[in-house]
């Protein structure tokens, strides 16, 4: 099931989701690591680093005769030969030409899943090195049998100082916030890798050097951002931006409350 054709029906992560069986049973595989250079580290070198891959798979049936016979058939997937042909194929393939983008990486592990039972995969590639204010960078393609596709890249967990809130003691010094952040870009038109590390660099700046008294200001601040940066010299691109902005020291006694907001060209 080839991930990255330019056939399929591109759609916004949220549309996707409608498309996907809400009911199949499923086999995933999380984490699996790997090393590789197809994308930046956080000091921009293409250099090896590790990365995860997850797989999820919507099976087009359930496995009823594997359950009932408490055996590996064809109405499942062997996970355990699944994680070794994609490791084998990364290992092989790492240091040629067929394995230097991001986009290869994830087209190269859907030709490797029995599509002939499988209704929908979800492909999530993540770089835990590769921003340096971040827990990682994350890929999330995704398509259905029928040729719906969906692409995420979404930055995990963002780490700075931003001069926030309505009280008195907030406004006199910075405090910690955690910001989430997804590009919504169904017709794969961000570029892979200059467009990531742009936004990237971006949103540190627009935080840290903001004075809001509302998560929702800063939240709409930054997502209108995030779409300006990525029409700036540019066709205007089919994206969205999603933002999740979280305060952890603003209320004692929960974990922390947080604003999340999405927003795409059309209504800005």
């Amino acid at each position: 099931m080839d991930v990255a054709s330019n056939n399929s029906k591109g759609l916004p992560w949220l549309e996707w989701q409608c498309k996907k069986p809400i009911y199949a049973d499923k086999i995933s595989i999380k984490n699996l690591q790997i090393s590789t250079d197809v994308f930046p580290d956080s000091f921009g070198r293409n250099k090896t680093q590790p990365a995860l891959i997850s797989v999820t798979l919507s099976l087009r049936q359930q496995f009823h005769s594997a359950a009932k016979e408490d055996a590996l058939d064809e109405s499942t997937i062997n996970y355990g030969t699944l994680s070794k042909k994609i490791l084998e194929t990364i290992q092989r393939k790492t240091g040629t030409n067929e394995l230097t983008t991001v986009q290869q990486l994830w087209s190269m592990t859907g030709d490797l899943i029995p599509f002939e039972v499988v209704e929908a995969l979800e492909i999530d590639i993540f770089f835990p090195k590769a921003c340096a204010t971040a827990d990682g960078i994350g890929f999330k393609s995704s398509m259905t049998r029928e040729g719906y596709g969906s692409l995420v890249i979404y930055f995990k967990n963002i780490r700075t100082t931003a001069l926030i809130g309505v009280n008195a003691h907030e406004r006199e010094s910075k405090q910690p916030v955690v910001v989430n952040v997804w590009l919504d870009d169904p017709k794969e038109e961000i570029q892979i890798p200059s467009h990531v590390r742009i936004v990237g660099k971006n949103i540190i700046q627009a935080i840290e050097e903001s004075s809001f008294e509302t998560l929702e200001s800063l939240s709409t601040v930054v997502a209108d951002g995030i779409l300006k940066d990525l029409f700036v010299a540019e066709k205007k691109l089919e994206v969205g931006a999603g933002v999740k902005i979280a305060k952890p020291l603003a209320i004692s006694f929960a974990e922390a409350p947080s604003v999340e907001i999405y927003k795409r060209p059309a209504n800005n």
